[in-house]
């Protein structure tokens, strides 16, 4: 996809994050930027139960969680949860946690956490399995970046 076509996106996400947008607000903007790149509208908006389940869960990123847990807490089976959340979103339960928990971490530690205590934050067992798992699913390790420009002045491609 041409970067002028992202562009203008990136730029209106940017913009609400620099405002203080509240991540409810950020979520969903992003969720309309990945509708209008891939050419595809959601189907009459995410389940409640889904958006219940997200939220339940970060606010829990360092503490255990699994499939049966967060299904108990939005009242389905851990059967009958995995497939609407896979429905609703695309991708696994599993997956969704694991990226919601590496992105926090990331977070952290970017914001000046020691990785030790970010990947603590984030129920990763301990700094290197945060790096294993930012290098398989980023390809780099999260100690090799640093952000060296002040976020205002950051460019909103690479």
């Amino acid at each position: 996809m041409p970067p002028a076509e992202i562009e203008p996106h990136a730029r209106a996400l940017r913009s609400k994050f620099d405002d203080g947008e509240a991540d409810e607000e950020l979520e969903a903007a992003a969720l309309e930027v990945l509708y209008a790149l891939s050419g595809t509208v959601p189907p009459g908006g995410v389940d409640p139960r889904v958006l219940s389940a997200t939220a339940f869960i970060a606010t829990r990123l360092a503490e255990p969680l699994d499939l049966e847990t967060v299904a108990g807490h939005v009242g389905l089976s851990a059967g009958r949860f995995r497939h609407l959340f896979v429905a609703e979103t695309g991708i696994s339960f599993r997956a969704y946690l694991l990226w919601t928990r590496l992105n926090r971490a990331l977070e952290l530690g970017y914001a000046g956490a020691s990785w030790t205590d970010a990947a603590h934050a984030a129920n990763f067992a301990d700094a290197a399995h945060l790096s294993r798992t930012a290098r398989r699913m980023f390809g780099f390790a999260p100690s090799s970046m640093r952000q060296v420009l002040p976020a205002a002045s950051m460019p909103l491609t690479a």
